[in-house]
């Protein structure tokens, strides 16, 4: 619209300069005619002084140049003024356009505008998306490793439970063992009373209140002492290495002041609440509370607490040696965990031993940064950020991951990785992470693309 307002102005100024060329073509015409007429009226007016006396035919041309010149003179005029309104009008004209040129303009840059803002809500969508699908693939991640650590964590509450259990019947064995000897040692005592109460004649009452009863709440006191027991908090803390305050979460492996915040929220102060919540009732409070607790594992806290609430802190501080972060270590029981240990375990030992990057620049012929996921073949730039965004952001973390995991990332990030094939990747990782480069080198030239 703009560029056929414009062809229009150049148009109209176009039609304005023809038209102030005919008017000066015009007013020289006018002009030309103005002379002649005043030289022919000098002279007939010449004629006229020579000749007063000439007939009436000179009078009437001379009147008839006359009017002819003063008709020329209102022509124009006439010229003049219609030339000058159409010049006006010109004007006008060419005014309302540039309003509509501006008018066009301003709606093209709210246009710019409304365009610039479109694209920020779409990267803040896209952002979104991207951080949803981050928190999926987490919880997925999350899933499983429940899966897994369900079963041992089953195994190990069982086992302490069947400890406990045969500790208590061990102990009301022996209470009720005591209570036998101490109702033996005391019938003796009671038939000493026996013989001083006929004396004073009340056999009845004799009767109704014995000595043996005396010693019967014993057994019921010594029985409640193990379900109340007196804390040691000295020991608590020199056994876990922090001081220690009686029902505190914060104990509990995977608890920190936040989820401590939240659990007494929700009604459970108390580590013997803790104890007999269950674990779903807990991941649902969780769940509630946002994704900020999206990686709470709460398996284990039950069990955690409940050995808090007993004061076994010795048995406590076991437990928590073979969690991390609330979840339990793999142990080579199931299948899928067992591959996991034998890839993981021996790279823990070496992890922390320096890698030998210098040789690895002799290897591969550049230098190399420790924790590069491009080393691996097969991952490029936008690959490695993709990973990354999943929290794999380390060769160890990437030699963790099971392939299943890494494809389930690359088919979300959609079809631009559909030619990634990520099965030696986790191979590849662990040679790395060990700093086996001649290894690495020698699969990877067996290798195109990663495959």
């Amino acid at each position: 619209k703009i560029h056929d307002v414009q062809t229009l102005l150049q148009q109209t100024e176009l039609r304005i300069a023809e038209a102030n060329a005919e008017k000066e073509k015009s007013i020289n015409e006018l002009n030309t005619s103005i002379v002649q007429s005043k030289s022919d009226l000098a002279k007939a007016q010449q004629t006229i002084v020579a000749s007063q006396n000439h007939s009436s035919e000179w009078e009437s041309k001379y009147k008839d140049l006359i009017n002819k010149y003063q008709a020329e003179l209102i022509k124009a005029q006439q010229d003049i003024s219609t030339s000058k309104d159409h010049a006006a009008a010109l004007d006008s004209r060419n005014k309302e356009l540039n309003d509509q040129i501006n008018a066009l303009q301003l709606k093209w840059k709210e246009s710019e505008k409304k365009s610039t803002e479109d694209q920020r809500d779409q990267k803040k969508t896209n952002d979104l998306n991207s951080k949803y699908k981050s928190e999926v693939i987490a919880s997925q991640k999350r899933i499983t490793e429940l899966q897994s650590e369900h079963t041992s964590a089953q195994l190990l509450l069982t086992a302490r439970y069947s400890k406990e259990d045969d500790v208590q019947k061990k102990q009301i064995i022996s209470l009720q063992n005591e209570i036998l000897k101490l109702k033996s040692t005391q019938t003796p005592a009671v038939t000493t009373p026996i013989t001083i109460v006929p004396i004073v004649k009340a056999s009845k009452p004799v009767k109704k209140t014995p000595v043996p009863r005396v010693i019967e709440p014993n057994p019921i006191i010594l029985a409640t002492v193990p379900q109340k027991p007196v804390m040691d908090w000295k020991q608590a803390s020199s056994l876990l290495g922090k001081k220690i305050k009686g029902d505190n979460h914060i104990i509990v492996e995977g608890i920190g002041p936040k989820i401590n915040a939240l659990l007494k929220k929700n009604n459970i102060k108390t580590w013997a609440q803790l104890s007999n919540t269950p674990i779903q009732d807990i991941q649902t409070i969780l769940d509630k509370g946002g994704s900020k607790f999206s990686l709470a594992e709460p398996t284990s806290w039950p069990a955690q607490a409940r050995l808090a609430s007993m004061g076994e802190w010795a048995e406590l501080k076991k437990l928590q040696d073979n969690l991390t972060a609330g979840r339990a270590k793999r142990k080579a029981k199931s299948k899928p965990v067992q591959v996991k240990v034998k890839k993981v375990k021996p790279m823990a030992k070496k992890v922390y031993k320096p890698l030998d990057l210098a040789k690895a620049k002799e290897i591969f012929g550049n230098t190399i940064v420790k924790d590069d996921l491009k080393l691996v073949e097969g991952i490029g730039p936008k690959i490695e950020k993709l990973l990354q965004k999943a929290n794999i952001k380390t060769w160890k973390s990437l030699a963790r991951s099971e392939t299943k995991t890494i494809q389930i990332i690359l088919d979300k990030a959609g079809s631009n990785y559909t030619l990634a094939d990520p099965k030696t990747w986790v191979k590849q990782s662990g040679l790395a992470a060990k700093g086996e480069w001649s290894k690495l080198k020698k699969l990877q030239d067996r290798l195109k693309g990663g495959k």
